[in-house]
Formats: structure tokens, C-alpha cells, sequence
């Protein structure tokens, strides 16, 4: 991100959507933060467990990608 000026919402879906499934080939996710708090949770699999706490202090947590 530092060395490419990506988002952390762009580096984290090229990760997944391009380095990940053009050299693994392969399918996962991640759990992704930045220096200011943000948080980025992406994946290219039916589901993935994962919980975070937003901005106002309250806690989520989801499987779906409509979670």
C-alpha cells in the first residue's frame, strides 16, 4: 500500500481477485487493517468466518458475504 498509494480496500482486493488466484490458484480470504483503524474484509469463497468492531465501538461479526 505504502510503496503502490493503494487503498487499503484496493490492496486487499488485489490480493485476493488477482495475486492469489493467478499464482496460488487458489481461493481464501483476509482480515485487513490499517494504520488509522480501518479494517477491510475480503474473500472470494462462499463464506468466511470473521468479526470486527467499527468506528463507534460496536462489534460485528458475519459469515455471508451479505453479513
Amino acid at each position: 500500500m505504502v510503496h503502490a498509494g493503494a487503498t487499503l480496500a484496493n490492496a486487499v482486493r488485489g490480493v485476493i481477485f488477482d495475486t492469489l488466484q493467478e499464482q496460488v490458484p487458489g481461493s481464501g480470504g483476509l482480515i485487513a487493517l490499517d494504520a488509522d483503524g480501518g479494517v477491510e474484509l475480503c474473500f472470494n469463497t462462499p463464506g468466511m468466518y470473521r468479526g470486527w468492531i467499527d468506528a463507534d465501538g460496536s462489534p460485528h461479526v458475519a459469515i455471508y458475504a451479505d453479513g
